[in-house]
């Protein structure tokens, strides 16, 4: 597949700023990762231009305009969209691009972001992103943005949301949007999925990481409690994937200052795996060593014979430590065959005793921030 990653690196207007370092610190090893999986893998950074002023809205709406344009052209060429945008409003510039006509949108967020100047306490932009999408809010502004037209909001999933302002709690229960807690994303998800698929060709995933619940890390300044496991994110993306194809992927609201431990990062790059269906990491193995029997995510020893030696290999998968046990007669072939997957994430293959009090990075032994092993689903 042919990825083209677009970096949006602003928060409200001003660059590499709170969420707006998210992009660029995320760009590297997640261009690393699509690569290391066999895809063509280019970027591009959207950079405000010298002489609009960081003031947000006009700044907002200007990214967005060039986004668009950036989208649709990788669309033309046959490269599939990734967005890392520091505001949820990127959403607009990224649906414009790939257009809306039978378009499904699923919104991961602990927020609503379906504010409008009327209905916000706090006037921030960024908490009227679905909101613009689906036009109830900024209208004249958003049709300034190349292919936008507002989305039907039968076919917007709002995911995971559990912190609604008073009046933009009316709002939704007002609208068309189906609003879904939680609880309901693990239970009801699949149903409305049935549902939206005879009536769009394809679905966009925004995902807002402030969706994981803070146990898991925490993305930014605003995190909600009662969220959703990265695990739980990352079955509902499948099953998503599973039922309407996904025409493209954006990822705001990740703050590395707010992330101390690397966990929610590792969890950006996990998610952007399974939406893209991206080769496990067992068969990133498979490929460079031949002989690989064992998948990443296995906790079992594969069969062997009594007169075998067992070793053990440490990898980092999301916010846990995985245990891969493995057959063989001897150290040295388990360290060669491994050290073809691990070596290029930084990382020994050697085996290491874990501390119960360090952190996952630390007794990894990875260089922080920017080394990283991501598991994706296996289909």
């Amino acid at each position: 597949m042919r990825v083209c990653i677009l970096a949006v690196p602003y928060d409200s207007g001003h660059r590499d700023e709170r969420m707006g370092a998210g992009p660029l610190a995320l760009l590297p090893e997640l261009e690393a990762r699509l690569a290391q999986a066999g895809h063509q893998v280019r970027h591009e950074i959207v950079e405000l231009p010298p002489d609009v002023f960081p003031i947000e809205v006009p700044a907002a709406f200007e990214l967005n305009r060039e986004l668009s344009r950036r989208v649709r052209r990788a669309a033309d060429d046959g490269e599939a969209p990734l967005v890392l945008s520091g505001n949820c409003n990127g959403a607009v510039g990224a649906l414009a691009g790939i257009g809306t006509a039978r378009l499904g949108l699923a919104w991961f967020d602990a927020h609503g972001d379906i504010n409008t100047p009327e209905t916000t306490d706090s006037g921030y932009l960024d908490g009227m992103g679905l909101a613009i999408v689906i036009g109830r809010c900024w209208r004249r502004l958003a049709a300034s943005v190349p292919g936008y037209q507002p989305l039907d909001e039968d076919r917007v999933l709002l995911l995971g949301v559990r912190d609604l302002d008073p009046e933009e709690a009316k709002l939704v229960a007002s609208s068309k949007v189906r609003a879904l807690s939680p609880d309901q994303v693990r239970e009801n998800l699949s149903a409305l999925l049935a549902d939206l698929a005879p009536r769009v060709d394809g679905i966009y995933v925004h995902l807002d990481l402030d969706v994981l619940d803070p146990s898991e890390g925490i993305a930014n300044q605003l995190p909600v409690a009662d969220g959703l496991s990265v695990d739980e994110i990352e079955r509902a993306v499948v099953g998503i994937k599973r039922q309407i194809p996904i025409r493209g992927v954006g990822l705001g609201s990740y703050d590395p200052r707010c992330d101390r431990d690397g966990r929610v990062a590792i969890a950006a790059v996990r998610l952007f795996v399974a939406a893209f269906e991206l080769r496990s990491l067992s068969a990133v193995s498979r490929q460079a060593t031949g002989r690989v029997e064992v998948p990443v995510s296995a906790t079992r020893c594969t069969k062997r014979r009594k007169t075998q030696p067992r070793r053990r290999i440490w990898a980092c998968n999301a916010s846990r430590v995985s245990t891969i046990r493995r057959a063989a007669r001897g150290s040295a072939p388990i360290r060669r065959q491994y050290s073809a997957v691990f070596g290029c994430f930084g990382m020994s293959a050697a085996p290491r005793k874990m501390g119960s009090q360090s952190s996952t990075r630390t007794r990894m032994g990875i260089r922080a921030p920017s080394a990283w092993v991501i598991e994706s689903p296996t289909a």
